[in-house]
C-alpha cells in the first residue's frame, strides 16, 4: 500500500514514542536492579545484626517481633519487584512490537522513489538498507528487554531465604499441638440461629409453602450465612484439575460480565451480569449447569439513562445477591433493586439511587427474615436500608452520620443476644437492629477506601484495611480491644472462629492471629495476591488466588498447606459450597467442583 505525507508524519510519531518508551521502561526496570543490588531487603545490616542477636537469646520476644517487621518488609519488596518484572517485560514487548510494525509500515508502504535524470539508486536497495536499519535498533530493545528482565528475575529478594518466624522458631508456634484444635465446622451460636430462621421460618407468599432445608444444601450470600465466610455441611472437595478436568463436574461459559460471586438455595444457582445494554439475573441448575431462566428488569421507575462511570476492576455487576427460600434479591452499580421469585418472575424493581461511587458499587446484599439490607455508602450520603422483600416498600432507612463511601458488604450477627447488621466503613465499625434500623453501637475502625468486610465470632468484631490497621472490637466499647498493622487486607474480607482470625493480603501474604491477643500466630506467602475472601469449610480454609490456584490449608493454629489447585483460568470471586462441592465463578465459566 502506498502511504500519504500525513500517514507518514503519524507513523513517524507512533515509531519515536514507542522507541522512548520501551527505552524508558528498559532504564526504569536497570534502575530497580540497580537499586536491588545496592539494597539487598534480605541482606540489611539491621537485620544480620538481629539475626546475630537471636542466636544469642532465641527467647527473645522483641527480637521476634522485629524479625516479624523485617520479614513483612522483605516479602512486600519481594511481591513488588516481582510485579515491576512482570509488567515491565509486557510493556517492553508492547513498545517494541509497536516500534517494529511503525517501522516496517515506513519502509514498506513509503511513497515512490521520484525519478531525475542522471543514475537513481533502485528502491529495491533502498528498501533493503532500510530493513537493515530497522533490524539494528529491533535486536537492541528485544535484547535489552531480556537482559534487563534476566537481571532483575535473577536477583529478586526470595521468599524461600527470607528469615521468617518460622525459622526463628516463635513461641507461639512452637507451642501448637492438636490438643488446641479447635471445632473448626461448628459454627458460633448466632450464624445457627440467624440462618436457620432464613432457611425455615419464613413466611410463605399466597401460592408458596415454607421450604425446610438440611444444612448444606444453601450459601445464600456473599460467603455464605450471615455472610461470615463459613460453609455449612460435608464432603467438600480438596482435589481437582482444571485443565485436565478432574474433578470438574460441569463448567459453563458466563454471559454478561459481574464479579459478583454464585448463591444457592437448594437445587438452583443464581448470578447477574450487567453491560452498557442491561442488567441481568442468572438462574443455573445445581445439578448440571444448564441455564434454568434469565431476568431482565426493564423500564425501572428512577433507573439513569445512562450507565455510571465504573472501573474495569468492578463493573455494573460487582455486588453478590441474597437468596431465601421464597425470593432472590440483586443490586447493580445503577442503584437498581430488583426481587424475583425461584421462577424468574420479577416481583418488584426500583432505583434508590446512583451511587456516587468512582469505583463501582460493590456491596453485596443480605436478607432477614422479611427484609433485604442494602449498605450504600458513598460520597454523598451514607445510609444502611431495609426492604421488604414481597413488595420493595422501605421498612426503614439509618443514616449513617459521619460514614464515609465504603465497598465493604453487610454481615448479620447475634452479639450480646441481639441480631445486628455489621457495616464496615472508615472512620468506624458500627452494629445495627436488623428489625429498626437503630443503631446499637459504633467503635472506632480502620481508614481509607475500605473494601474487606468484617469478620466475626460469639463475641468479637474484626475490620482491617490496607495501609490501615486491623482492629479487633468488643462492641459497645469505643476502642478497641487490640490492633495490628503487620497484616492488612485490601479486598478479602476477614473470617474468624472463637480462637483464630485469618487475612489474606492483594500481595500474597496470609496470617492467622490469635483472636484474643492479636498475637500472629503463623504467617505464609503464596506467589499471587488475594481479592476473593477465604471460606472455612470442614475445618480447612479454601483461598483463591488471583491466579486461579484455590490454596487450601488448615484453618487452626499451625500453617498445613493441604492443596494448591488451578482452576484453569483466573478467578476474583469468592467460591460458593453446597451439596459437598464447590462453585466457582471463574473469569469466562462458572464451575462446579466435587469428588465424583
Amino acid at each position: 500500500m502506498k502511504l500519504t505525507d500525513n500517514d507518514i508524519k503519524s507513523l513517524k510519531t507512533v515509531s519515536l514514542v514507542s522507541g522512548l518508551f520501551t527505552l524508558l521502561v528498559a532504564v526504569l526496570m536497570l534502575s530497580g536492579y540497580l537499586q536491588l543490588r545496592r539494597l539487598d531487603p534480605l541482606d540489611t545490616p539491621a537485620l544480620v545484626k538481629l539475626k546475630e542477636q537471636f542466636d544469642r537469646d532465641p527467647a527473645n520476644k522483641d527480637l521476634q517481633e522485629q524479625i516479624r517487621s523485617l520479614d513483612l518488609v522483605a516479602r512486600k519488596a519481594f511481591f513488588t519487584a516481582t510485579w515491576q518484572v512482570r509488567a515491565g517485560s509486557y510493556l517492553m514487548l508492547a513498545g517494541a512490537i509497536i516500534f517494529i510494525l511503525a517501522q516496517r509500515l515506513l519502509t514498506t508502504g513509503a511513497r515512490p522513489v521520484p525519478e531525475f535524470p542522471g543514475e537513481t539508486a533502485d528502491e529495491k536497495t533502498i528498501m533493503g538498507i532500510r530493513r537493515q536499519w530497522l533490524l539494528v535498533p529491533a535486536v537492541v530493545i528485544f535484547a535489552g528487554a531480556l537482559v534487563v528482565s534476566a537481571l532483575m528475575r535473577r536477583n529478586l529478594p526470595q521468599p524461600d531465604k527470607v528469615v521468617t518466624a518460622d525459622n526463628v522458631q516463635v513461641v507461639t508456634l512452637a507451642k501448637s499441638s492438636a490438643a488446641e484444635t479447635e471445632t473448626l465446622n461448628q459454627q458460633p451460636s448466632f450464624a445457627e440461629a440467624t440462618e436457620g430462621e432464613a432457611r425455615t421460618s419464613q413466611p410463605a407468599t399466597s401460592n408458596q409453602q415454607p421450604v425446610t432445608l438440611p444444612p448444606g444444601h444453601s450459601f445464600p450470600f456473599f460467603r455464605g450465612a450471615g455472610s461470615r465466610g463459613f460453609a455449612e455441611g460435608t464432603g467438600y472437595p480438596f482435589e481437582w484439575d482444571g485443565a485436565t478436568g478432574r474433578g470438574i463436574i460441569w463448567k459453563v461459559p458466563l454471559k454478561k460480565h459481574g464479579y459478583n460471586s454464585p448463591v444457592i438455595w437448594g437445587d438452583k444457582l443464581w448470578l447477574t451480569g450487567a453491560d452498557n445494554a442491561g442488567e441481568e439475573i442468572y438462574c443455573y441448575s445445581v445439578a448440571n449447569g444448564s441455564l434454568l431462566w434469565t431476568a431482565a428488569p426493564k423500564n425501572i421507575p428512577g433507573a439513569p439513562a445512562s450507565v455510571p462511570e465504573t472501573t474495569e476492576d468492578t463493573g455494573l455487576a460487582a455486588p453478590t445477591a441474597a437468596v431465601n427460600n421464597e425470593v432472590v434479591c440483586a443490586i447493580f452499580a445503577t442503584g437498581n433493586l430488583v426481587c424475583a421469585d425461584h421462577n424468574g418472575k420479577i416481583l418488584w424493581a426500583k432505583n434508590i439511587g446512583v451511587p456516587d461511587n468512582h469505583y463501582g458499587h460493590s456491596s453485596s446484599l443480605v436478607i432477614h427474615n422479611n427484609l433485604v439490607i442494602v449498605q450504600f455508602d458513598h460520597n454523598k450520603r451514607a445510609s444502611v436500608m431495609a426492604f421488604s422483600i414481597r413488595t420493595g416498600e422501605k421498612v426503614w432507612e439509618t443514616v449513617r452520620t459521619g460514614a464515609k463511601i465504603s465497598w465493604a458488604s453487610p454481615v448479620i450477627a447475634r452479639l450480646d443476644g441481639r441480631d445486628q447488621v455489621i457495616l464496615n466503613t472508615d472512620p468506624f465499625v458500627a452494629g445495627y437492629d436488623i428489625a429498626t434500623g437503630a443503631e446499637l453501637w459504633r467503635a472506632r475502625g480502620v481508614s481509607a477506601e475500605i473494601g474487606p468486610s468484617v469478620g466475626v465470632n460469639s463475641t468479637m468484631v474484626f475490620a482491617g484495611n490496607e495501609f490501615a490497621k486491623l482492629v479487633a472490637i468488643k462492641p459497645g466499647t469505643a476502642d478497641p480491644v487490640w490492633q495490628d498493622n503487620e497484616f492488612t487486607p485490601e479486598v478479602s474480607s476477614l473470617v474468624a472462629t472463637e480462637n483464630h482470625l485469618f487475612v489474606a493480603t492483594s500481595f500474597g501474604g496470609v496470617a492467622c492471629y490469635d483472636t484474643k491477643t492479636g498475637k500472629v500466630v503463623w504467617e505464609h506467602y503464596f506467589d499471587y495476591g488475594f481479592y476473593s475472601s477465604p471460606i472455612i469449610a470442614e475445618g480447612r480454609v479454601y483461598l483463591m488466588d488471583l491466579n486461579g490456584v484455590m490454596q487450601i490449608f488448615k484453618a487452626g493454629g499451625a500453617f498445613e498447606l493441604i492443596a494448591s489447585l488451578s482452576l484453569g483460568e483466573k478467578s476474583v470471586t469468592t467460591p460458593a459450597f453446597a451439596h459437598g462441592k464447590v462453585f466457582i465463578r471463574g473469569t469466562d465459566h462458572l464451575y462446579s467442583i466435587g469428588k465424583n
